[in-house]
């Protein structure tokens, strides 16, 4: 049986630089992005589990398709960036300077928040969509979500969590204390968001 030809990439996962994949010169990009998220998820503690929502860039900026095969796309012993897919920008939204992700207890689905105000809640009709940045509408409880339930911003290099919903949110920090969101809090690395009534939970990851 013929030896299956192989690409040698060199791909840099965040701080690990020129990490080297061997690679079947038809595989669909996609499986690529999928098995780094698999090898690199107990270095990185942000990394999400959807390979749709990463990608492989080239040196040049160049973004690779998930869904094209890597002979179509690269060469041999091509340099590749492994990075998040970046969404389009909402009108009326604005880049967080720094990156802050929710990552959900306990399926380990992660979620970048790359805009502000960054809406948590669920799916309506209503005009600012745009804004929703974690859309639980899909989560087996989240009809027990409210359709804006919080929104996180961030001012000064600092993040923030409002209410924006009777339904009951609660932070827990470092120390174990609950915090009833009830007001602007300050949002701290490692805190715990709990959207009560449905129980779902997500820890805080600020990642500079």
């Amino acid at each position: 049986m013929a030896k299956q030809a192989r690409f040698e990439l060199f791909i840099d996962v965040y701080e690990k630089k020129q990490q080297v994949a061997q690679a079947l010169t038809n595989m669909p990009t996609g499986e690529l992005v999928e098995s780094i998220l698999k090898e690199f998820r107990r270095d990185f503690d942000f990394l999400g589990q959807n390979p749709d929502a990463y990608c492989l860039m080239k040196a040049d900026g160049t973004v690779l398709s998930n869904n094209r095969t890597l002979d179509k796309q690269v060469s041999n012993k091509d340099r590749l960036i492994f990075s998040e897919a970046m969404p389009n920008m909402p009108a009326d939204g604005q880049p967080m300077a720094r990156r802050i992700y929710l990552r959900e207890h306990p399926t380990g689905n992660s979620f970048r928040l790359h805009w502000q105000p960054a809406v948590v809640g669920r799916f309506d009709n209503q005009s600012n969509n745009d804004l929703l940045a974690v859309d639980l509408g899909s989560h087996p409880n989240g009809l027990r979500v409210s359709r804006r339930q919080f929104e996180i911003t961030e001012t000064g290099g600092h993040f923030y969590i409002e209410s924006l919903s009777p339904n009951p949110t609660t932070i827990t920090d470092s120390t174990g204390r609950p915090i009833q969101v009830d007001r602007r809090q300050v949002l701290q690395h490692g805190d715990l968001i709990t959207l009560d009534r449905s129980q779902i939970t997500f820890k805080v990851i600020i990642s500079d």
